[in-house]
């Protein structure tokens, strides 16, 4: 018995089950890989190069930081000019072939910071083009967490705005203890409307947030149409109350 059409009908429901809701989650996925292997390499860089250099290193703190300053040497003649400090250490003295080992993990650091730049530019993309009410509302990776934790756009425009709110806390809102506090915000403490704000007032500024990212969300399954401004006044108007 030939089932070939069948097998063709097979794959072309897989296919067509496919969409750019699960691309935003592969490229999410991505971005942690990339995040989580960029924050290992970043604690042995830096312990590494402490062992060499820790008058310096105690002055570089951030990890942006700390990438950057190696672009061209890791010297500590030549970094020691970049802070205005001695190049006297109590470190240890390094030969030229174990900072030429040190060179080449570093520049491993950079590469894993530029690939996850990279896939940040292309979810940014990929939600400002399709969902331009989420973008619009709560950025591109905010709106790429959720899109990616409620399982798609459908479900995430389906969704209680108080759902909406905890999302990506979900974790925290099951496994307290009787009587803990529970959260009240997940993915959308990162939004830019609750900074400033005390930490009495952002609950409440994130039931507001969460509220206009939900209809957000509506507008850009449903009704496909940018009502983005709307949104946004309003939700500047109900911030602007709360502020003090």
């Amino acid at each position: 018995m030939d089932n070939s059409e069948y097998v063709k009908r097979a794959k072309k429901a897989v296919k067509d089950g496919l969409s750019v809701d699960d691309l935003i989650k592969r490229l999410l996925e991505l971005v942690e890989s990339a995040e989580k292997a960029e924050n290992e390499l970043f604690k042995a860089s830096s312990d590494m190069y402490a062992f060499y250099f820790p008058e310096w290193e105690r002055l570089v703190t951030e990890k942006e930081d700390f990438i950057e300053s190696f672009s061209s040497s890791i010297s500590r003649k030549d970094l020691s000019k970049l802070k205005g400090i001695s190049t006297e250490s109590m470190g240890y003295d390094l030969s030229s072939e174990d900072l030429d080992v040190i060179y080449l993990y570093l520049n491993e650091l950079r590469n894993i910071s530029m690939v996850k730049k990279q896939i940040w530019n292309r979810i940014e993309e990929i939600i400002r083009s399709n969902y331009p009410n989420m973008y619009s509302i709560a950025g591109y990776e905010i709106s790429a967490r959720l899109i990616a934790l409620s399982n798609g756009i459908k479900r995430l425009a389906m969704l209680p705005s108080s759902k909406v709110q905890v999302m990506g806390a979900e974790m925290s809102l099951f496994s307290g203890k009787k009587g803990d506090r529970t959260p009240k915000y997940g993915v959308i403490f990162k939004h830019e409307r609750l900074s400033g704000l005390s930490l009495e007032k952002r609950p409440k500024a994130a039931k507001k947030i969460a509220a206009a990212i939900s209809l957000a969300a509506k507008a850009d399954y449903i009704s496909k149409k940018d009502i983005s401004e709307e949104i946004k006044d309003r939700l500047e108007k109900e911030i602007k109350g709360i502020r003090p």
